[in-house]
Protein backbone atom coordinates (compact mmCIF):
# COMPACT_ATOMS: atom_id res chain seq x y z
CA UNK A 1 0.00 0.00 0.00
CA UNK A 2 1.09 3.20 -0.75
CA UNK A 3 1.36 6.15 1.82
CA UNK A 4 -1.46 8.25 0.40
CA UNK A 5 -4.20 5.43 -0.43
CA UNK A 6 -4.61 5.63 3.79
CA UNK A 7 -4.91 9.31 3.66
CA UNK A 8 -8.61 10.41 3.35
CA UNK A 9 -9.16 13.49 1.48
CA UNK A 10 -11.31 15.98 2.94
CA UNK A 11 -12.78 19.33 1.01
CA UNK A 12 -10.49 21.41 3.47
CA UNK A 13 -6.91 19.26 2.70
CA UNK A 14 -8.09 19.48 -1.10
CA UNK A 15 -8.61 23.33 -0.21
CA UNK A 16 -4.74 23.64 2.21
CA UNK A 17 -2.39 21.19 0.52
CA UNK A 18 -0.02 21.82 -1.54
CA UNK A 19 1.89 20.12 -4.04
CA UNK A 20 4.62 20.99 -6.24
CA UNK A 21 6.16 19.22 -9.61
CA UNK A 22 9.36 18.78 -10.61
CA UNK A 23 9.19 21.41 -13.19
CA UNK A 24 7.65 23.99 -11.37
CA UNK A 25 9.34 27.13 -8.86
CA UNK A 26 5.66 27.22 -6.36
CA UNK A 27 3.29 24.66 -5.55
CA UNK A 28 -0.43 24.82 -6.49
CA UNK A 29 -3.26 23.43 -3.92
CA UNK A 30 -4.82 19.83 -4.72
CA UNK A 31 -8.27 21.33 -5.93
CA UNK A 32 -6.01 23.97 -7.88
CA UNK A 33 -4.41 20.87 -9.54
CA UNK A 34 -8.17 18.89 -10.01
CA UNK A 35 -9.33 22.07 -11.88
CA UNK A 36 -6.32 22.49 -14.06
CA UNK A 37 -6.73 18.29 -14.60
CA UNK A 38 -10.14 18.59 -15.95
CA UNK A 39 -9.77 21.61 -17.96
CA UNK A 40 -7.06 20.21 -19.76
CA UNK A 41 -8.56 16.93 -20.23
CA UNK A 42 -11.66 19.28 -22.10
CA UNK A 43 -9.29 21.23 -24.21
CA UNK A 44 -8.09 17.60 -25.95
CA UNK A 45 -11.63 16.45 -26.09
CA UNK A 46 -12.32 19.94 -28.01
CA UNK A 47 -9.12 18.88 -30.59
CA UNK A 48 -9.77 15.55 -31.20
CA UNK A 49 -13.44 16.93 -32.38
CA UNK A 50 -11.56 19.18 -34.61
CA UNK A 51 -9.40 16.60 -36.15
CA UNK A 52 -12.62 14.51 -36.42
CA UNK A 53 -14.32 17.20 -38.54
CA UNK A 54 -11.42 17.87 -40.37
CA UNK A 55 -11.35 14.28 -41.65
CA UNK A 56 -15.14 15.04 -42.20
CA UNK A 57 -17.18 13.01 -39.80
CA UNK A 58 -20.44 14.40 -38.62
CA UNK A 59 -19.47 16.51 -35.29
CA UNK A 60 -21.31 19.16 -34.21
CA UNK A 61 -21.30 21.22 -31.08
CA UNK A 62 -23.74 18.51 -29.53
CA UNK A 63 -20.89 16.22 -29.91
CA UNK A 64 -18.61 18.68 -28.13
CA UNK A 65 -21.22 18.95 -24.51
Amino acid sequence: MYPFQSEKITRLTALRRETRPFYADHALTQAKWLTEIVTHIFHHRAQLLNYLKELGHPVNMFDLY
